[in-house]
């Protein structure tokens, strides 16, 4: 007599395959786990950085707006301060560089913080001059290499004055005598030379990652401009004596110009230096 035979098929999930499972998922959470963590610290840093930037653009137009000549040789030198930001706790370092022909001074303002990563600083530098409009032409036009003008002297042309000999003449029978003629020469007027004039003004930012490209113009005559991370200059000239200025300058950055809404600038026939702030910002709407 034979016995029934029974075919037993293996039915679930084995102890090995569970222990898989769960190791495979539980490295797959550990990594979604670190990847919001590191995203979430490059967000707080990329913050504290922006904040950085601020503080020390902020540093810079304190210094920059300096009233008197003491002042200017008095404030404007090598310091440090601590500030309590939003996202971060900063110390701020000055490092100030004078030079005396032509005077001013080269400002490097240095912005610390720290997290869990370590260390960091921005460093913001500008050029500080006295607030006197020639010698600021004169110090742009020397670090970008234009040679201005030369201021001669006038010269004073002291009038000439011939005097003719009295002629006699005989004529008979009647003796005519000339009398002595003076002439007088009018003085030469001296020609008057070119002349330069400059265009300058701070740049501000509303908002993150908004980037100040620096500045150009055009007009009828040459234009060279100069600028830094917060400021531009702009020289024009040479310029005829009689003549004037007409043409616009005009501010590059990724984002736009949200003040003054008329930019580029234009300027019409002017004849003497000119200052003009801009605010950079993500829509022309983030301008205060």
């Amino acid at each position: 007599m034979k016995l029934p035979q029974h075919n037993h098929k293996q039915r679930g999930v084995s102890l090995v395959e569970l222990l898989v499972t769960t190791v495979t998922v539980s490295l797959g959470l550990i990594t979604l786990t670190n990847l919001q963590n590191n995203s979430l610290q490059d967000n707080n840093q990329s913050k504290a950085q922006t904040e950085a930037l601020a503080v020390a653009e902020q540093q810079l137009e304190q210094l920059r707006y300096f009233i008197t000549d003491d002042a200017y040789s008095d404030d404007i030198v090598n310091g440090s301060a601590s500030h309590s930001g939003t996202n971060a706790s900063y110390s701020i370092s000055r490092t100030v560089t004078s030079n005396a022909t032509p005077n001013y001074k080269t400002v490097a303002i240095t912005v610390g913080w720290s997290d869990k990563e370590g260390n960091h600083s921005v460093t913001l530098d500008s050029i500080i001059a006295l607030n006197d409009p020639l010698e600021s032409g004169k110090l742009l036009s020397q670090l970008s290499g234009i040679e201005l003008p030369a201021e001669e002297p006038a010269e004073e042309e002291t009038p000439a004055e011939d005097e003719e000999a009295p002629v006699e003449e005989e004529e008979a029978p009647a003796e005519e005598e000339e009398a002595p003629a003076e002439e007088e020469e009018t003085p030469l007027e001296e020609e008057a030379e070119p002349y330069t004039l400059t265009i300058s003004g701070s740049i501000a930012t509303y908002g993150s990652g908004i980037q100040f490209q620096g500045a150009s113009g055009s007009g009828n005559y040459g234009v060279q401009c100069n600028s830094s991370s917060s400021s531009y200059a702009c020289i024009v000239g040479p310029i005829a004596a009689d003549d004037s200025w007409t043409g616009t300058i005009s501010i590059a950055t990724n984002k736009v110009v949200c003040n003054p809404p008329d930019h580029p600038t234009p300027y019409t026939n002017i004849t003497g230096n000119q200052s003009q702030d801009y605010n950079l910002g993500k829509t022309a709407s983030d301008c205060p």
